[in-house]
């Protein structure tokens, strides 16, 4: 929804302190495989988007935007990554369906052989 970067202590205190956004449980499919070249990384999306997604990381941003972080300036692609360091994509994806009913706070270690994530807070919404 939102990529921050790296985090100073502060700043990532006031992040896992955030009153999250009003949002509903919503259905999200991913069926769609690509890679971006550059940096290699393997990726599942959808191929459409979901209106309560685009909402909820809008009101993502506006509340991130309010303690005092910048809002991203690309354009929002939504994504799962599946490899980094992939060199082709071969096939198709079984879509895969996805009930929506929350989101986290993940922090990313990117080590030379692989990845390592961390949920540090996750926020549910109210069931629906």
């Amino acid at each position: 929804l939102a990529f921050l970067g790296p985090l100073a202590p502060e700043d990532l205190e006031r992040v896992t302190a955030l009153t999250p956004p009003p949002a509903a449980p919503f259905e999200l499919v991913l069926d769609r495989l690509g890679l971006w070249d550059r940096s290699q990384v393997l990726w599942l999306a959808p191929s459409q988007i979901p209106s309560e997604l685009v909402e909820l990381e809008r009101r993502l941003w506006d509340r991130l935007v309010e303690l005092g972080f910048e809002r991203e300036r690309r354009p929002y692609l939504p994504h799962v990554t599946l490899a980094r360091k992939a060199r082709a994509v071969r096939g198709r994806a079984a879509p895969v369906d996805w009930r929506v009913s929350g989101f986290a706070l993940v922090e990313s270690r990117t080590g030379p052989r692989s990845s390592r994530y961390e949920v540090l807070r996750h926020w549910s919404f109210p069931a629906g």
